[in-house]
């Protein structure tokens, strides 16, 4: 060999065994070929020069983000690389991404990470399963709340008392609150509803009766102890008890007493401890009345009268008011001229009209309740309630009586007793006048 040639050798074969040592070089994250252990024909930093038997990986073997094996040649003793590329980037979700293999069809049960995974109409529910709209655990496909109410597509159950609703149809109970909560019942909503005769009270269907202020259509619609007073609307109620020994007359009533037209009413509930008792009296010393409500048990009658010191003018009943019952007594005075009619209405029935002159009624004088002015504590046995007197012919023909009397421009005296300052009451016309227990008298928490 020259020596020219000799040269070109040893410039040649550095660089082979160079061109070797990175060819020979594995790239694979996991592990590359560093040339360490014998091929099966050598090792890899002793391959010849021709190349013919080279055992190193022919190629690089980079990451490709999910290449499974390497292409190296087989047998590679020194490839501390396993088959298996163990840096696949999804790995860990391998699971997770073979179970989207059925998205966007996936079936009830299977994994999701969205609605759109699944199979119409399911839903992927918050334990990222597809389910029904109804179990997903989520307030979807129109729900008023999680899984149930609402106009749904998805058939969501009703909902449960204290869940959220927006329609009453949206709750088991029906009952959906004003504020948007299914409620037990209908009157704990607050609302007016199920016949109810205000908000949560009154009417048939079970609510609890109404406190005073409140609106209603019968005393039954009322707390105990109140009415359904006029125009509808639950008050506090009493009467006066007047038993024997007792009494009582509206002061200072003489000057604002009808002299024209009238009617004089009252509820009376009568025992059997007073013989002939009087309701309601206008009357002065020497039989001057100008009017008399009472009842004649000699004569067994209620007698609706007037007398000017001769023989009484007397519209009369046949009954006997001692029945521990609520009753209506009214009496209505007529005058045309110098004629005067008596109509006695009981009940609201017409019973008798007997027609004489204006020279048989008497003077007016205060009122009394329960006696007369010149026995002023004879009694009454029993309660008296909704005294009025009217300088108007309220009554012509039957009538239903109203449970509690209003006041207008015709009312003279208007006596409720729902409340007593002592032995003093007050007149709830437009005079506003009171009144004063005589005797035995008292307030009572009674109502018809």
């Amino acid at each position: 060999m020259s020596p020219s040639s000799r040269a070109i050798v040893r410039l040649v074969v550095p660089a082979v065994l160079i061109v070797a040592a990175c060819s020979g070089s594995n790239s694979d994250d996991s592990g590359s070929d560093a040339g360490a252990g014998p091929d099966a024909s050598g090792s890899d930093g002793a391959a010849p020069l021709d190349g013919s038997h080279n055992n190193t990986d022919a190629a690089s073997n980079a990451d490709d983000g999910g290449n499974a094996s390497d292409t190296g040649a087989p047998g590679d003793a020194g490839d501390s690389g396993s088959v298996t590329d163990a840096g696949t980037d999804a790995g860990a979700d391998a699971s997770f991404d073979a179970s989207l293999g059925c998205s966007p069809n996936c079936a009830a049960g299977a994994a999701c990470a969205a609605d759109g995974d699944c199979a119409k109409p399911l839903a992927c529910s918050v334990a990222g399963l597809c389910a029904t709209g109804a179990t997903d655990g989520k307030q979807d496909f129109g729900e008023s709340a999680i899984d149930c109410g609402g106009n749904t597509t998805d058939m969501a159950p009703t909902c449960a008392d204290g869940e959220t609703c927006a329609l009453d149809n949206d709750c088991a109970s029906a009952w959906c609150s004003v504020g948007k909560l299914c409620v037990a019942t209908s009157y704990v909503d607050g609302k007016q509803d199920n016949g109810e005769t205000d908000v949560d009270c009154g009417g048939p269907n079970g609510a609890p009766a109404c406190a005073n202020g409140k609106m209603c259509v019968a005393p039954t619609d009322c707390v105990v102890g109140s009415i359904c007073d006029t125009p509808n609307v639950c008050a506090t109620c009493g009467s006066l008890s007047i038993p024997v020994g007792g009494g009582a007359v509206v002061n200072a009533s003489a000057a604002i007493m009808p002299t024209g037209n009238a009617c004089y009413e009252a509820w009376l509930n009568l025992d059997n401890t007073k013989s002939s008792p009087a309701f309601l009296t206008d009357c002065s010393a020497g039989d001057v009345c100008d009017f008399i409500l009472s009842v004649r048990d000699d004569l067994g009658k209620v007698l609706f009268a007037a007398q000017n010191g001769g023989a009484l003018l007397s519209a009369s009943y046949g009954f006997n008011p001692h029945d521990g019952a609520w009753h209506h007594v009214a009496g209505c005075r007529a005058v045309a001229g110098a004629n005067v009619t008596l109509t006695l209405f009981w009940d609201g029935q017409l019973k008798s009209t007997v027609v004489g002159t204006t020279a048989q009624v008497g003077a007016p004088t205060d009122l009394r309740l329960g006696s007369i002015s010149y026995a002023t504590t004879d009694g009454l046995g029993g309660l008296i309630d909704e005294v009025r007197v009217s300088s108007t012919l309220r009554y012509a023909a039957n009538f239903v009586p109203t449970n509690r009397f209003a006041n207008d421009a015709s009312t003279s005296v208007l006596l409720h007793f729902d409340s007593a300052n002592g032995a003093t009451f007050s007149d709830s016309s437009s005079h506003a006048l009171s009144g004063s227990m005589l005797g035995a008298t008292t307030l009572t928490a009674t109502c018809h």
